[in-house]
């Protein structure tokens, strides 16, 4: 027994049961979860939370910005300082925080998971709360190894749903999404494709219509979001999905499904044109946005939906080569 009356952890266990419930499971985020668990009854903590020291938000945020106004909001500003400037992370820290249910103690375990930094916030229910220092190490320690399997994980699932260049969902993550799509009743389908990428693209360099593509796609989700930050009535920040999906499906090619209404996709979709026409390449030929849009009406399939808007683009496509009285082979 410690001077507190308390059996001392052995640290080796607790480290290896961390690692197996986490590592071990099939289901990597139910093993993560039981692994916290285990940490938090051990170490006879309220509640442990980690977040990533880049900004906060949600319940995150709310717990940072009470030790911040808590009076000891130095080693919080100094770990961002740090993180900022590419430093070493700093020790662990504590900070008393005060809350509706009075003053909790919260240990601030910063660790790194290549080359990203993160925050392990362990909480306690008053001023009184204390861990050992070297548990605090050893299930640092433990979860930097759980945190990097975990994080493997998620780059590969996210390689495969996602486009590397962009940072958009890709072809493979829209083609899962519409085979489980139930009804499209209401649901509006936009076709986008980029204006003289291959003109770019030969003419200039890959570099120069990467470029290109990446600013369209910056544009099309600033324009179609599919999250917004609200605030809930505490005011914490909250990210609310809008059911809205952007997707890049080829090299010129973009497609978004959302609930929103035809008039306003159609109002968007046009401010995000004249947006990518102000895009400065430093090139002297136009670029843009040619459009298809079609909002279901009768639950109609995703091909069909697909066959009629892309009937508007090959319209809208033609519009443009003859305002511009280009041949459209120059303008693919």
């Amino acid at each position: 027994m410690d001077s507190n009356g308390k059996k001392p952890i052995d640290l080796n266990a607790f480290a290896y049961r961390i690692i197996k419930q986490a590592c071990l499971s099939q289901d990597y985020y139910v093993g993560f979860s039981k692994a916290l668990y285990y940490a938090k009854i051990c170490m006879n903590a309220d509640n442990i939370i980690i977040f990533k020291n880049d900004g906060i938000d949600g319940e995150y945020e709310h717990k940072y910005n009470q030790a911040l106004m808590s009076g000891n909001s130095e080693p919080i500003t100094e770990l961002l300082n740090s993180n900022a400037s590419g430093e070493d992370n700093l020790g662990i820290f504590t900070s008393i925080i005060n809350t509706d249910d009075g003053e909790q103690t919260v240990i601030f375990v910063p660790i790194t998971i290549r080359d990203s930094k993160y925050v392990i916030a362990i909480t306690g229910r008053d001023r009184e709360f204390t861990v050992d220092e070297k548990v605090l190490t050893t299930f640092a320690e433990a979860m930097q190894i759980v945190m990097d399997k975990v994080k493997t994980v998620n780059d590969l699932i996210r390689d495969s749903e996602f486009d590397k260049l962009t940072q958009l969902r890709n072809r493979n993550s829209y083609e899962t999404d519409t085979s489980q799509i139930i009804s499209t009743n209401g649901m509006v389908l936009g076709l986008f494709d980029l204006f003289r990428l291959k003109t770019i693209n030969d003419n200039y360099s890959h570099d120069k219509g990467d470029e290109y593509i990446v600013g369209a796609a910056k544009i099309l989700s600033k324009f179609f979001p599919e999250y917004v930050i609200t605030k809930d009535e505490n005011g914490r920040k909250q990210k609310v999905a809008t059911g809205t999906r952007l997707y890049r499906t080829g090299g010129d090619e973009f497609i978004l499904i959302t609930p929103d209404s035809l008039e306003s996709v159609e109002i968007r979709a046009h401010q995000a044109v004249e947006e990518l026409r102000q895009l400065n390449l430093g090139i002297p030929e136009e670029i843009g946005l040619n459009l298809g849009i079609v909002r279901s009406e009768s639950n109609e399939s995703v091909k069909q939906l697909t066959i009629r808007a892309d009937e508007l683009l090959k319209e809208d496509k033609s519009a443009t080569y003859k305002r511009l009285g280009i041949d459209r082979r120059q303008a693919k």
